[in-house]
């Protein structure tokens, strides 16, 4: 929740057309967590979730803006999210292998996980308009009416399922099971909340 907090300011960066400063903090950002794990490694493990996401929500919303003023995708960007998807084999096979850089693998691979989602959303998009007035696109629709109540909401059904009811997941089967509940659950316990907090806004 702290990156909603952050958020205005991001805002008000991108409203002035000053992006250059969000892309120059987000790379001072990330050289202060490198810095924090190998001079402090303990600390930087207790606050490694929080910490390490930020960056990625602040990419997030920059990209969310271009997505949601519908303004046009160059080649060259749409090449870097494809050699993202290219790379990730070999990026975890090197993070697996990494021998004594190992203790700042953790932080690589979280920052690429969260590069590699952006790229794949990207080509998502991409893809939509040839589902236009289909199911999928419905449902999309409708569950894109409330994400945010979706994102606090899918953390603490995952607490109960593997912390509350001692779930196991030691056979696929037992994954798949886990996954359709998760998800099922998500998606209605997040619409209740979202009918709560806007009692008045339909889904379209």
């Amino acid at each position: 929740m702290l990156c909603y907090f952050i958020y205005p300011y991001i805002y008000y960066f991108m409203e002035r057309d000053q992006k250059k400063i969000i892309y120059i903090l987000v790379c001072v950002y990330v050289l202060m967590l490198f810095m924090i794990l190998i001079l402090y490694p303990k600390f930087y493990y207790r606050v490694e979730i929080l910490f390490s996401r930020i960056p990625i929500f602040i990419i997030g919303c920059l990209i969310g803006e271009k997505v949601y003023n519908s303004e046009e995708i160059n080649t060259y960007f749409l090449l870097f999210m494809l050699l993202l998807l290219m790379t990730k084999g070999p990026v975890y096979y090197a993070l697996n292998h990494w021998g004594y850089y190992g203790h700042i693998a953790s932080l690589v691979g979280r920052l690429f996980r969260g590069a590699l989602g952006v790229g794949t959303i990207f080509f998502i998009i991409i893809m939509l308009p040839y589902f236009e007035n289909t199911f999928i696109n419905k449902f999309l629709c409708y569950v894109g009416s409330f994400t945010l109540e979706m994102y606090v909401v899918h953390i603490i059904i995952r607490d109960a399922l593997i912390v509350g009811v001692h779930l196991e997941l030691t056979s696929q089967s037992q994954v798949l099971l886990y996954t359709i509940i998760y998800l099922l659950a998500s998606i209605i316990c997040s619409n209740i909340l979202n009918q709560i907090l806007n009692p008045k806004r339909k889904i379209q």
